[in-house]
């Protein structure tokens, strides 16, 4: 409850013992530059609400290939 979504996805990225996990960021910040700033911060990708019941399995195959 004391970090957003970015602060914790730089814990993530920065845990030896976690930072092979893809992390896929689903949030209500649509702008690029929000976009832009989590993916270089290690998102594999990105889902803006409101979503469609698709948007989740297929940025799921995007990310496992």
């Amino acid at each position: 409850p004391l970090m957003n979504g970015f602060e914790l996805l730089k814990v993530i990225k920065k845990s030896n013992s976690l930072k092979h996990i893809e992390i896929i960021m689903v949030t209500t910040e649509g702008e690029k530059q929000n976009i832009i700033k989590a993916i270089k911060a290690g998102a594999a990708n990105y889902v803006i609400k409101p979503f469609s019941p698709e948007a989740i399995p297929e940025k799921i195959k995007a990310v496992m290939g």
